[in-house]
């Protein structure tokens, strides 16, 4: 079974969260591969990742680039999983989501859209039904993850 993370944004954005949670899965040994919604958000990441901290940057490549199967993270608008990732980020969580396929899902979305609200909470309750292992961060209004409901 999989586990299914959905960290829901109160402050800061993906850009500002996704690069923290990439370095965590790195340090496990693991693949990511990241879906964006369009190829403009892809784009967007791709840039933060190579200049999201002066002293290092997260190794990967996305849709347009070179060699995929050989970087730790990908970052598509599709469905692909060139590098073979044990772990994939949806960014905004999409309705059917391939729990089986990884060992971690990770959904990050903002609190601000009720109808993105509705789809989260179905795709919670599929997981859990299909006895996957569910768990929610909230951020705090400062910024630190607690677990929630």
């Amino acid at each position: 079974m999989s586990q299914v993370y959905f960290y829901r944004l109160e402050v800061g954005s993906f850009e500002s969260v996704l690069p923290r949670l990439l370095q965590k899965v790195l340090e496990r040994g693991w693949f990511a591969v990241v879906q964006a919604v369009s190829p403009e958000v892809v784009k967007s990441i791709d840039s933060v990742l190579w200049t999201y901290s002066a002293d290092s940057f997260l190794p990967h490549s996305a849709d347009m680039d070179f060699f995929p199967s050989e970087q730790p993270v990908f970052l598509t608008s599709t469905l692909a999983n060139p590098n073979e990732s044990q772990v994939r980020f949806f960014l905004n969580c999409e309705p059917e989501m391939p729990f089986s396929d990884y060992e971690r899902l990770v959904c990050i979305f903002d609190n601000f859209h009720e109808e993105r609200l509705s789809v989260i909470s179905r795709v919670g309750q599929k997981a859990r039904s299909e006895g996957h292992e569910v768990i929610c961060w909230v951020q705090t209004e400062k910024g630190k993850w607690v677990k929630g409901d």
